[in-house]
C-alpha cells in the first residue's frame, strides 16, 4: 500500500470537524467507529494462539437533547457513504436486520484465500429507536439477545424463521454506533440487565453539554482539502486484511497492565459497571487495533497503541457512570440526575432557584437529602453567600 496523507487518521479526523458543536470525545469516538465500520471481519487479532478478536465496537454517545450527538454521527456517516460500507436502517425489525446482514455477504481474499463475510454497521442517531422500548415487547428482547450474541462475531450465526426456514450467516461482524440520553437508557435497556448482558459489551461515551457554540459551521478551503486527503485514506485503510501481529514492547505493557492495574481500576466504584470491567480487556484489544490502523497500513500493534487505547479508555470511562445516574432503584435517582446534570451545565446555583424549579417534584427536607448525597460524593459545594446557599459543580 502507499503512503498515507494523513499521519492518524482519528486526529486528523478531530481536526477537520473541529469548527463544529459536538464536544471532542463525540468525535473522537465516531471516527473511531467509522474505522471499525471499514476494518470489518477480514481484519482480527489473534491473541496469543487462545482467542481470536475482531476490531467491531458498540459505542454509545450519551449526553442531554441538544448535546450534538446525532451531529457528531452524521459528520462520520458521509464517509461510510463515500466507500458504501453497508449501513443498517435506524428503524429495522430484527427480522430485516437480518436480513440486511445476510445481504452484506462479501468474499476477501487473504492470504491467497477468498473468505466470506457478512460485515454490516449500525448507526443510530436514536438507539431507543433501534432497539426498541423496553416495554415486554418480544420483539426488542430478541434484539437485545442477537446483539449481545453478535459482539463477538461468530463463525457461524442460525436463525429459524417462523415458517421453519433457517438463515445461515457465516463470518457474522457486527458494529454499531448510537445516541441517546441518559433519560432514555431506562427505556432501551431493562434495569436488571444494565452493567451485564449487552450494556456490559458497549462503550459509554457521556459528555454533560456540547462542545462550544459555532455560529458558522462552514467549511474553508484547507478544511476541504483535509477532508479529500481523509477520503482517500480510508479508502486504502479498507484494503487492509490479515492479523494483527503485536510486538514484544505491546505483549508487556499489556501483561504488566493485566497483572498489576486491570482489576483495580474502577469506574468511580461503581457497580453498574461490574460486569464490564470483567471485558475491559476486550474492548481495549479492539481499541488497540483500530489505534494501530488509524496510523499505518502495517497492522503492528505496538506500544504507543496499547498506551494511546488505554488513556483514552480511561478518560471515557471516568465520564461513564453518568449514563447510568438516573437509573437506580433510590425514588430520587431521577431527579438526582436531573439536577446534577442542571448544575453541570451551568456550573452554579442558588438553593433556592433548585427548589423553585423541582418543588413538583421533591419537598425542601428531600432537596436537603440529595444535595447533601451530591455534596458527600464530592461531585457538588456548597457555597455560603450573603443572599443564601449556593450550590457550586464540582468538576472531575
Amino acid at each position: 500500500m502507499g503512503k498515507r496523507n494523513c499521519e492518524d487518521w482519528i486526529d486528523s479526523y478531530v481536526q477537520l470537524t473541529d469548527n463544529s458543536e459536538p464536544h471532542e470525545i463525540y468525535r473522537r469516538w465516531t471516527a473511531i467507529s467509522v474505522m471499525a465500520s471499514v476494518l470489518q471481519r477480514k481484519c482480527w487479532l489473534n491473541w496469543v494462539g487462545t482467542m481470536t478478536f475482531y476490531p467491531n465496537m458498540y459505542i454509545v454517545l450519551v449526553g442531554p437533547p441538544a448535546a450534538r450527538k446525532s451531529t457528531a454521527l452524521s459528520q462520520g456517516q458521509g464517509f461510510l457513504d463515500h466507500l458504501q460500507i453497508s449501513v443498517a436502517a435506524n428503524k429495522i425489525t430484527p427480522e430485516a436486520l437480518i436480513m440486511a446482514l445476510e445481504e452484506a455477504s462479501t468474499s476477501s481474499a487473504i492470504d491467497g484465500v477468498t473468505a466470506i463475510h457478512s460485515s454490516l454497521t449500525a448507526y443510530c442517531s436514536e438507539l431507543t429507536t433501534f432497539i426498541g422500548n423496553n416495554n415486554g415487547n418480544n420483539s426488542s428482547r430478541d434484539l437485545l439477545t442477537y446483539l449481545t450474541d453478535w459482539f463477538d462475531c461468530p463463525h457461524k450465526w442460525e436463525y429459524r424463521t417462523k415458517g421453519s426456514g433457517t438463515n445461515n450467516i457465516v463470518n457474522l461482524y457486527f458494529n454499531m454506533i448510537g445516541a441517546t440520553t441518559p433519560a432514555l437508557i431506562r427505556t432501551s435497556l431493562p434495569l436488571d440487565t444494565i452493567g451485564s448482558g449487552l450494556a456490559s459489551r458497549m462503550i459509554f461515551v457521556h459528555s454533560h453539554t456540547k462542545g462550544k457554540k459555532v455560529a458558522r459551521p462552514f467549511q474553508n478551503e484547507k478544511e476541504k482539502q483535509l477532508e479529500n486527503l481523509l477520503v482517500k485514506d480510508l479508502e486504502q485503510i479498507y484494503l487492509m486484511k490479515g492479523n494483527f501481529k503485536p510486538t514484544s514492547k505491546f505483549v508487556d505493557s499489556y501483561e504488566n497492565w493485566y497483572q498489576q492495574a486491570a482489576d483495580v481500576e474502577e469506574i468511580n466504584n461503581d457497580v453498574k459497571f461490574e460486569h464490564y470491567c470483567s471485558r475491559r480487556q476486550i474492548h481495549l484489544l479492539k481499541l488497540c487495533m483500530i489505534l494501530s490502523a488509524s496510523r499505518t497500513d502495517e497492522m503492528i500493534l505496538d506500544e504507543v497503541d496499547f498506551l494511546r487505547a488505554h488513556n483514552l479508555l480511561l478518560y471515557t470511562e471516568s465520564k461513564m457512570s453518568s449514563t447510568f445516574a438516573g437509573v437506580g432503584k433510590s425514588s430520587f435517582a431521577d431527579v438526582t440526575q436531573r439536577l446534577y446534570l442542571e448544575l453541570a451545565g451551568k456550573g452554579i446555583m442558588a438553593r433556592s432557584e433548585i427548589l423553585r424549579k423541582y418543588y413538583h417534584d421533591i419537598s425542601a427536607t428531600e432537596l436537603d437529602v440529595i444535595l447533601s448525597t451530591l455534596e458527600e460524593a464530592k461531585l457538588i459545594q456548597k457555597v455560603i453567600k450573603g443572599d443564601g446557599i449556593w450550590i457550586q459543580f464540582v468538576e472531575r
